[in-house]
């Protein structure tokens, strides 16, 4: 070995050792033949090395230590955060956006609106990540306004999702009043800490008007995801309530979003948890609507809208099971003479006038109500909470209207058609399967048939026994 050196020893089963022994002016190593018959335990490796002293201003050979330094603590960064946010916003804003292209009329409206609401935030958090570097209006008074739109067309786009009425007036009157304070820190000289509390109390209203509209729709009971995005955005929700609170009683740099403060950092956490969770609630709710859509399409007829024949018995079985004491009318519509309007007009005329007297049905029943395609030009309707009067009144309304219809042939003429129709009614209490009640208004539609058509006939008899008024 060279002096001047450091020349590990190697010994089979223990670490391998390196010391350097003064010897005068020079430095001189132990030799491998000194040490190796020592080492034939561990406890003999640690005794020559602490009885060895180290060479004056050598450092690159350190005492062996029976312990490990201690690794420095974990630290989140506030810039690293802002930008990671940044970005992450607008990966999901390209997410939504490419998702809309391909999506159904009714739900694209609502993907483009929370990808407009993703292209704000990470504008915003980018905005957040270059303040020091970039000018104050644009990394405050522009990226507070990104902020406020975020909150604003997040909301917009669940209430497009849900067919909702957007909160218009509480939306913007919440957003004024979190700018309001904003320019007035930079232009008149507001304390800042004073505008981060209410863009935090604007913020906090419009996540927590999307999280009720959330908690309030039906499809989150079909989509577990649904439940990720209402609690991340209630849980950013409250932060941002809590923020508003403390911001009041601290200063301009505690308030700052590049603070390194663990208030600050836990609530960059909680923005990327947001992000996250927000954008999976909300693509799973688009998700359950477009399935529900897809469920709904293959449950209706292709010609006249209404609900194919197995699809209305399902929910006629529903009905039935759903309101054992209420009684429901169910009644059979058919197109009289509907041969000779195919043979005078073509199929063509036959299927435009099939979706004229569907569309007659279905504006004349009520929401709770339903109607299906029986088959061929006949009907059934199931009438939700109604006796014998009143299927008997509606049964007529719907041949007296039927008979004052003009429909509008694609050649430019015209043709007319009536309606027979038959009711049954299944009382209070009685125990009647849907299908029984409908196979006696269909006996109603034969009598209504061979008594001349364009009328309507009840049923002689309820279930429970008592007559049913006759219509004319």
């Amino acid at each position: 070995m060279r002096a001047g050196g450091c020349s590990p020893v190697h010994v089979r089963g223990f670490d391998a050792i390196c010391r350097m022994v003064a010897v005068g002016p020079g430095i001189a190593v132990l030799p491998d033949r000194a040490i190796r018959p020592l080492v034939r335990s561990r406890p003999n490796l640690l005794k020559i090395a602490a009885a060895l002293p180290m060479s004056p201003g050598r450092t690159d050979c350190p005492r062996p230590s029976s312990a490990m330094a201690a690794p420095p603590p974990l630290h989140l960064d506030p810039a690293t955060l802002l930008f990671s946010i940044g970005v992450l916003g607008w990966l999901l804003a390209a997410v939504s956006f490419s998702t809309a292209s391909g999506a159904p009329t009714t739900q694209r409206a609502a993907l483009h609106a929370w990808g407009r609401a993703m292209l704000a935030g990470g504008g915003a958090f980018m905005l957040y990540f270059l303040r020091g570097h970039a000018p104050l209006w644009l990394t405050l008074l522009m990226a507070n306004t990104l902020v406020v739109a975020l909150g604003y067309e997040g909301l917009r786009a669940h209430a497009l999702l849900f067919d909702e009425p957007m909160p218009r007036r509480a939306a913007r009157t919440l957003a004024a009043f979190g700018l309001g304070f904003l320019f007035a820190a930079h232009f008149l000289g507001l304390p800042r800490q004073y505008a981060g509390a209410a863009l935090s109390v604007a913020l906090a209203g419009l996540f927590g008007m999307a999280v009720w509209m959330i908690l309030r729709t039906r499809e989150r009971r079909h989509s577990p995801l649904s439940w990720v995005g209402a609690t991340t955005t209630g849980l950013t929700t409250l932060m941002l309530a809590i923020r508003a609170a403390t911001s009041l009683g601290g200063t301009a740099a505690t308030v700052s979003p590049g603070a390194d403060s663990a208030q600050q950092i836990g609530a960059l956490v909680l923005g990327t948890l947001f992000m996250l969770g927000a954008s999976m609630g909300f693509f799973s709710l688009v998700h359950e609507r477009q399935r529900r859509e897809t469920l709904e399409r293959a449950r209706r007829d292709g010609l006249t809208g209404l609900y194919t024949r197995s699809a209305f018995f399902e929910l006629a079985e529903q009905i039935d099971k759903s309101m054992p004491s209420q009684p429901y009318a169910a009644l059979m519509v058919d197109i009289d003479h509907f041969k000779a309007i195919n043979d005078t007009y073509g199929h063509l005329g036959g299927d435009v006038t099939l979706t004229h007297a569907a569309r007659l049905i279905a504006n004349s029943i009520r929401l709770s109500d339903v109607a299906g395609r029986y088959g061929g030009e006949e009907f059934s309707i199931i009438l939700r909470n109604c006796g014998a009067e009143g299927a008997a009144a509606f049964a007529q309304r719907l041949v007296e209207e039927a008979g004052r219809q003009t429909v509008r042939l694609p050649d430019g003429r015209k043709a007319q058609f009536t309606l027979s129709v038959g009711y049954a009614i299944r009382g209070a209490q009685a125990a009647e399967a849907p299908d029984r009640v409908i196979d006696r208004a269909d006996q109603a539609l034969y009598r209504a048939k061979r008594s001349g058509r364009n009328r309507a006939e009840g049923f002689d008899l309820f279930s429970a026994g008592a007559p049913v008024p006759q219509g004319a």
